[in-house]
């Protein structure tokens, strides 16, 4: 997916996952939330909200982070920015 734009979506519930899962379908796609636990769940596969089906959540491209330094931008971050 080289060349296209990073999308980031901050929240992954059940609205935020399964956006993002969408997204990524099609562009590069950061999912963040700041409870690592839940990055952790869903790393292993699981979706405590059963929004999303464990076979779309493994098959995704998606890159699942806990904090903005998981998950750097491509450009040099703006002074003061956490995620640039």
């Amino acid at each position: 997916m080289a060349g296209q734009p990073r999308i980031v979506v901050v929240g992954l519930g059940y609205v935020g996952l399964p956006l993002a899962i969408a997204l990524a379908r099609k562009f590069d796609v950061i999912g963040l939330d700041v409870d690592s636990s839940r990055i952790a769940e869903l790393r292993s596969g699981d979706d405590r909200t059963r929004e999303v089906e464990p076979g779309a959540l493994s098959a995704s491209s998606i890159t699942l982070a806990s904090t903005c330094a998981m998950a750097p931008p491509p450009h040099s971050p703006a002074p003061g920015s956490d995620c640039g």
